[in-house]
């Protein structure tokens, strides 16, 4: 059974004109990086009463190539924060579910920030 396909926003940053970036690889190692960089982005909503949607990213490699694929969070013009990583070669087919945290809705917000204190 074929999964159906998503449609999501994209930039592409060519080499040179991408900014390089950096994430630690632990507490005293920055790793540089620059070249094409792809940001991938998709706005998934649903109806209350609707269940969430189960949701997975296709990563595969060309035969003699590698590349890493990093997912986490921008946390900076120059920074991202990996929360997680593999590396995908040698024709390698991955198939990654996607665990996402929906945004709250206005009343679950609401609810949420109702017993912060007023220093917080």
């Amino acid at each position: 059974a074929g999964a159906t396909p998503v449609y999501t926003t994209a930039r592409v940053l060519g080499e040179g004109t991408a900014p390089s970036m950096r994430f630690a690889l632990n507490a005293a190692t920055m790793v540089s990086f620059g070249g094409e960089q792809t940001l991938h982005g998709v706005l998934a909503h649903r109806f209350s009463g609707e269940s969430v949607p189960s949701l997975s990213m296709r990563a595969r490699a060309r035969q003699f190539s590698s590349f890493v694929l990093m997912a986490g969070k921008i946390a900076a013009p120059d920074l991202f924060e990996p929360l997680h990583a593999v590396i995908v070669k040698d024709k390698d087919d991955l198939l990654l579910p996607l665990l996402l945290d929906p945004l709250p809705t206005p009343g679950e917000f609401r609810d949420a920030i109702s017993s912060l204190s007023p220093e917080q």
